[in-house]
């Protein structure tokens, strides 16, 4: 969880620059800006990873209540995949529904 959430902590200013660089530098509506900001390509050659919706915390801290170790593979699913080959085979191994010890 602690990768999860460094990553969405190096991702959301991130973002937030390149929102403003699109509307303010390129002049693109907002509604433009966001969809240049879902762009997992804008993210790779800052160093930060893509962090997709349902990977994001704010949207794990505030929109889910139940089956949290479910929403917490889906995660790390959907961030693995949005950033290949970098994250490839990294994050897969990980099971939150997985007991550990006795």
């Amino acid at each position: 969880m602690l990768f999860l959430k460094r990553a969405n902590d190096v991702f959301v200013p991130q973002r937030a620059n390149i929102l403003h660089e699109q509307r303010t530098h390129y002049g693109h509506t907002p509604e433009e800006a966001e969809v240049r900001a879902e762009d997992p390509d804008r993210y790779r050659a800052t160093g930060a990873f893509y962090v997709p919706e349902a990977a994001r915390w704010a949207h794990l801290r505030d929109e889910v209540h139940e089956r949290l170790a479910d929403a917490l593979n889906k995660a790390l699913s959907e961030l693995e995949k949005h950033n290949y080959p970098v994250l490839d085979g990294v994050l897969d191994h990980i099971n939150f529904h997985r007991q550990v010890g006795g």
